[in-house]
């Protein structure tokens, strides 16, 4: 009984969401039809971003629900997106009571904003040098976490990236125990056991720690402290 509605040169792709709004019809039934061209007159792709505090699933894929998906599994929480779409994620555990590697060896990591490139560097020292992995405990525990979830992307944060994390912990922190993780806890500058190693050294004996949400110092890399791991998506 109503005049039919159009909706003319509207983008869609299969397995995308299309943003449609606008009213369809004031009944409870109707029909909707889509026709489908070859191109469209537009010039632009929108690209459906992730958001801050969504889960992130072993293929690369997010969602804001945890979602139980067989040979999926979530393995972190995205805590930072960019203009772009691309975004790093904090992992769903910690891990504590760990050294940072021997005190008479120079890795040459000295970035404060790249984890992943400090981290690759210590990987291939050891592929050259005596020590083994085990010599590393924290680089050793992100290899443990790279193998589990099957993703070589996950480091030891630099200082920087650390700083974003502890800006955003009210909003991911729930998302992250919602699936009985481990809370994201900014470092108290009054509690030197709370800080947490970054992925650079400061010499041949020490490395940088945070020591607070902004705040880093470098202390003695035989020193056992906690880390937290992250990866770029």
């Amino acid at each position: 009984t109503e005049d039919p509605k159009s909706i003319t040169n509207v983008p869609f792709r299969q397995c995308f969401s299309t943003h449609i709004k606008g009213e369809y019809s004031t009944l409870g039934r109707f029909t909707f039809t889509v026709t489908a061209d070859d191109g469209w007159d537009g010039t632009k792709e929108v690209k459906e971003l992730s958001k801050v505090g969504d889960y992130y699933y072993s293929d690369g894929t997010w969602s804001t629900d945890a979602k139980t998906i067989v040979n999926n599994p979530i393995i972190g929480v995205v805590y930072k997106v960019n203009a772009d779409g691309t975004g790093k994620v904090v992992s769903l555990t910690e891990g504590t009571n760990l050294t940072w590697g021997p005190t008479n060896v120079e890795t040459g990591t000295t970035s404060s904003t790249n984890g992943k490139e400090n981290t690759d560097k210590v990987f291939a020292l050891i592929a050259n040098q005596s020590y083994t992995l085990s010599d590393y405990p924290i680089f050793n525990a992100c290899q443990e976490l790279r193998t589990s979830t099957v993703n070589d992307r996950w480091c030891v944060p630099a200082r920087e990236e650390y700083v974003y994390l502890f800006k955003v912990v009210s909003t991911i922190n729930d998302k992250i125990t919602a699936i009985s993780g481990t809370t994201v806890i900014a470092p108290d500058k009054d509690v030197e056991t709370s800080a947490c190693w970054t992925s650079r050294e400061s010499s041949t004996v020490g490395a940088y720690l945070m020591t607070s949400g902004t705040g880093s110092t470098n202390t003695n890399k035989g020193n056992a402290r906690r880390v937290r791991f992250i990866l770029d998506f």
